[in-house]
């Protein structure tokens, strides 16, 4: 067995989503190379379903909830022979080489979405050729799709599309078939199939390119991709590094990485709430982005874990549709800069808008800072390569959030304020809505979840302005705005003094992680503050969050931050994986899907190496007990750094500088030795500063006389 691998011993119960029945995620085994997306299971070990999603293939109807959304393309049904009862059933998800394996009784499958190309291989052995699997190709139909089939020499084929009016584009999928010959020795059997998938976002002539792609397709070509795919995972996989000795926590720390490159390597389409991991057409949310942290919460520990290519897609989430955010800022509110709904589609799809909206027909649910909380991925991502092209990039939209909030805040008795910010989602999505009996609190002020964004983001935006030597009028009024937010509302809560929601309206919700959300992710509060730590130490206390439909990915890791006890955080995590994980290690969290299953694999980041406040500590909150190793996880500076805790000490640290940043490490040692620039010298101070260069690398030892 490979060193990370899932196994899977019980058949699936929930293969077909189904909102109706409350099935909103699948528990078969997810694979994927970033594009195409598989799910495998079976009810038995005489059948299995091999679900095929693609991340561009979408029903692009706008309007009601469901209309639209990302769809699955075809299964493939095996039916198997078996020669005995009971046979075992055991599926693997190979993390190390991005790969599905399958034992069914006599019958062994493998599953390869390759990585440098959209094929995937399927090689299967069994003992006798009398009993070859019967394999069906299956488009998936319903929902207004029109499916079709056909052969083309050694070629079959189905297609799936959407393409009728009243839709913002049209999509169709096409899912070829090649079978090689079997290949018999003695008593064994082996055949490869090949299955490409192939839509009209790869190329207008999807359908004449994808069979005449298959049609050339030989063997020996099969063997180039599976060589190609094993060198991407390798490569992959070399850029950062954890080892553990509790080697639960370390397979779901690998894992929530795994599902991001399995589901985030298209440029032009981002992953939604469920990724690509989808069986049916009835995706809760239409798999959308949701703009109020479920897009966002996915990408939390990629720059971190040293993976910043995986955040390439993010962007395209948003930019398609400022156009429209502008129209919105400008038609409903008289704002200049960009006004978005709580929920988005690719290519700027709006998936969400509905007759029942009180505002404009549209669902912003009552909130104004969605296109700010895009901003924290295109912080955390700034901060932690530095990366001036990417600035660039991004810079233009961070200009139009500044205009849209220079525009709507009010200034009086020298503050900021902000009006009619619902800081939990109106519910007049409901048919039912009855602003009594679902709240109606469209009348917030100063939520302090926003204005913790807005900390974070004019920051930022005046930082990045500074790198690009960009001399812009509007620095003088980022920097008032910034100087005169209004402070954090707070109140008295289980005899603790606590953030207050808002400063008028909700005071506060018993779910949701929203009471910390400006402290973890939006990095808006000073922590070195004693009164400020206690502050929200108690609020996080009082809100006890620890099992909730929507706080595993930004709680978690909050909790890391704020230096709650590292044996109680992976408590709680064990809860999570025992009680609310399927055997595949994705979670069946109400709140989403993505976001919870990235959120192990944050928290941990945080317990081994924070730097959100300019400083770099190793091991600031990670278990004594515990021994851990991890090489190359990125901290802000666009520094990588490599550290060992063993035996409750900390063995090491090594740091190599990107930028040629100031750093400053928190010293992990009474006395240490730092060799840098080719120098040795002892430090005994609380804190090791030194001015870096490109490429330079630092590493700090115990010292002993």
């Amino acid at each position: 067995m490979m060193k990370h691998t899932v196994v899977i011993t019980e058949p699936t119960k929930n293969l077909e989503i189904s909102q109706e029945f409350g099935r909103f995620y699948s528990d078969g085994a997810i694979c994927g190379n970033g594009d195409i997306g598989l799910i495998l299971g079976g009810s038995s070990a005489s059948e299995l379903f091999l679900y095929i999603t693609k991340t561009d293939f979408w029903n692009s109807a706008e309007g009601k909830v469901g209309n639209g959304g990302i769809r699955p393309i075809a299964r493939l049904r095996i039916r198997l022979i078996q020669t005995s009862q009971p046979c075992e059933y055991r599926i693997e998800e190979r993390l190390d080489d991005g790969a599905l394996y399958a034992k069914m009784g006599t019958f062994e499958f493998t599953f390869t979405p390759c990585a440098t190309d959209n094929t995937i291989l399927v090689s299967m052995n069994y003992p006798k050729i009398n009993m070859q699997p019967k394999i069906t190709l299956e488009a998936i139909e319903g929902d207004g799709s029109e499916t079709a089939a056909g052969k083309d020499g050694d070629v079959s084929w189905v297609t799936r599309s959407f393409c009728a009016d009243g839709r913002l584009f049209e999509t169709h999928a096409i899912v070829t078939n090649k079978r090689f010959p079997l290949h018999v020795d003695g008593m064994s059997v082996s055949q490869t199939i090949a299955l490409g998938v192939t839509t009209n976002h790869d190329t207008a002539a999807y359908m004449s390119h994808a069979v005449k792609k298959h049609t050339s397709l030989r063997e020996y070509d099969c063997a180039r991709l599976l060589a190609n795919h094993a060198r991407f995972w390798q490569d992959f996989w070399s850029k950062s590094k954890v080892e553990m000795s509790d080697k639960e926590l370390e397979l779901n720390w690998y894992f929530g990485i795994y599902v991001m490159a399995c589901c985030a390597r298209n440029k032009k389409f981002p992953p939604g709430i469920f990724g690509t991991f989808i069986t049916t057409d009835d995706v809760a949310w239409a798999g959308d982005y949701h703009l109020n942290y479920n897009l966002q919460s996915p990408f939390y520990p990629l720059a971190s874990s040293n993976h910043v290519e995986l955040m390439e897609c993010y962007d395209e989430a948003y930019r398609p549709f400022i156009p429209e955010g502008r129209r919105f800022a400008k038609e409903f509110l008289n704002c200049r800069g960009v006004y978005f709904p709580v929920s988005l589609g690719p290519l700027g799809m709006n998936p969400a808008f509905t007759e029942h909206s009180p505002e404009f027909s549209q669902q912003f649910l009552g909130q104004k800072n969605n296109s700010v909380h895009l901003t924290t991925i295109i912080a955390m991502r700034w901060y932690s390569t530095l990366d001036l092209e990417y600035a660039k990039n991004v810079y233009p939209y961070m200009l139009e959030v500044a205009d849209f909030w220079e525009d709507y805040l009010r200034f009086e008795d020298d503050r900021y304020f902000i009006d009619n910010d619902a800081v939990h989602e109106l519910e007049y999505w409901r048919e039912d809505y009855d602003p009594i009996r679902h709240g109606y609190w469209a009348d917030d002020m100063n939520t302090t979840l926003t204005i913790g964004l807005l900390k974070m983001f004019f920051t930022c935006l005046l930082d990045m302005c500074k790198r690009l030597d960009n001399e812009n009028k509007d620095n003088a009024k980022w920097k008032h705005i910034l100087e005169h937010l209004s402070p954090y509302a707070t109140y008295e809560r289980d005899g603790k003094t606590v953030f207050r929601y808002t400063e008028k309206g909700k005071d506060w919700h018993t779910s949701g992680s929203l009471c910390l959300q400006h402290v973890y992710p939006a990095n808006g509060v000073d922590l070195s503050d004693e009164a400020m730590h206690q502050l929200t130490l108690d609020t996080f206390r009082v809100a006890n969050r620890w099992i909730d439909n929507n706080s595993y990915s930004s709680y978690y890791p909050c909790a890391a931050r704020i230096g709650i006890d590292p044996d109680e955080i992976i408590e709680h995590m064990r809860y999570q994986f025992n009680e609310l994980q399927f055997q595949s290690k994705m979670f069946y969290i109400f709140g989403g899907s993505l976001e919870n299953t990235s959120a192990t694999t944050n928290t941990l980041n945080e317990m081994m190496l924070q730097s959100f406040d300019g400083t770099v500590k190793v091991f600031p909150c990670f278990p004594k007990a515990m021994d851990c190793s991890f090489e190359n996880l990125r901290a802000y500076g666009a520094f990588l750094v490599s550290s060992e805790q063993k035996d409750g000490k900390i063995l090491g640290v090594t740091v190599v500088s990107e930028k040629g940043e100031e750093l400053k490490l928190k010293n992990p040692y009474s006395a240490a030795k730092v060799t840098a620039d080719g120098q040795e010298f002892i430090c005994t101070d609380e804190y090791i500063t030194l001015k870096t260069t490109i490429g330079e690398t630092i590493t700090v030892l115990p010292y002993q006389n």
